[in-house]
């Protein structure tokens, strides 16, 4: 079993929950967000870290690397879970500020916390959450679509690139979480599975993908 992971956008839906129930597996986990605090809470010989940082930002990015360095001395799994939405809306009548955003945290964010992460430590698994909008077109969804597209792309082709670690998209499902209420204000919870249940997706990929 790995020993620690790396989760992005753990403070809220299903980085919290993969979070939780990797700590409750035996991982040790090292997990950010804007709002999250600095902390260390041990369970055995296990770390529950957590940093507050904001994944938009490169010393913000490093800072959690070498606290997770530092505190757990290595790492074997990078969930990149962190990610924003718009509000739906025709993709003609949004606007390149609204793409902007979007794109920083979906695509440069989680690809320069990839790359960094990379350099520190032997990564055995890399894996992105993706989204069914990635390659099926909704109303309302084709900026938000666009983005996970493009970095399904790039994990793609890492995969071909890379051969020391494994590289995935995940599409953990339809969750009824946040930042779906967000962008989607009238969606109902009743047609969209938990976060809990979105991250047991999650989970039995990638430990059917690491032959556990």
């Amino acid at each position: 079993m790995a020993k620690n992971v790396i989760i992005s956008g753990g403070s809220r839906g299903l980085g919290k929950s993969l979070s939780e129930k990797m700590f409750e597996m035996g991982y040790g986990i090292s997990t950010f967000s804007r709002t999250m605090v600095d902390s260390v809470t041990q369970g055995g010989e296990k770390n529950f870290i957590t940093t507050g940082a904001d994944i938009r930002y490169e010393n913000d990015i490093l800072r959690v690397l070498e606290r997770t360095k530092s505190i757990a001395g290595d790492a074997d799994i990078l969930i990149l879970s962190a990610g924003t939405v718009t509000r739906t809306e025709d993709i003609l009548h949004g606007n390149v500020m609204a793409m902007r955003k979007i794109y920083e945290t979906n695509v440069f964010a989680n690809f320069n916390l990839m790359t960094a992460a990379m350099g520190y430590f032997r990564l055995k698994e890399i894996v992105f959450i993706t989204s069914d909008v990635s390659t099926n077109n909704y109303p309302g969804w084709g900026i938000y679509g666009s983005s996970k597209a493009a970095m399904d792309y790039i994990i793609k082709q890492a995969s071909m690139e890379e051969h020391d670690t494994q590289f995935l998209s995940i599409n953990p499902g339809d969750m009824d979480t946040e930042m779906h209420r967000e962008a989607e204000p009238g969606s109902h919870g009743s047609e969209l599975i938990s976060a809990d249940e979105g991250a047991d997706n999650v989970l039995s990929i990638i430990m059917k993908e690491m032959g556990i």
